[in-house]
């Protein structure tokens, strides 16, 4: 399986990534990390997180960082909808295509 990241979901990503290195030095590689481990868990078992309508999933970060991975398993590829924060207002990224 691999990854296809949606490209507003690579700029939200980005977006976090700068924001948080903005407040603490280095708090935007934890951020980095802690992505790319629960990336590696959904590549590894895809089906782990929660059922988010007809054809997502939503996985939820940690308590580090109160973001979700809105994503499909789309045959061999895990496709990320978004890097959704958990303060932001829900579903605001539905309008994205799905491959």
């Amino acid at each position: 399986m691999r990854l296809e990241v949606h490209s507003e979901a690579r700029a939200e990503f980005l977006h976090a990534v700068s924001f948080y290195n903005a407040r603490v030095p280095g708090l935007g590689l934890r951020f980095i990390a802690e992505i790319e481990r629960c990336q590696k868990v959904l590549l590894e078992t895809p089906l782990v997180g929660h059922p988010y309508g007809r054809r997502l999933r939503k996985f939820t970060v940690g308590d580090k960082f109160p973001y979700s991975i809105v994503y499909a398993v789309l045959a061999d590829v895990l496709f990320v909808l978004a890097y959704a924060h958990g303060s932001r207002r829900p579903g605001y990224w539905r309008t994205r295509a799905v491959r």
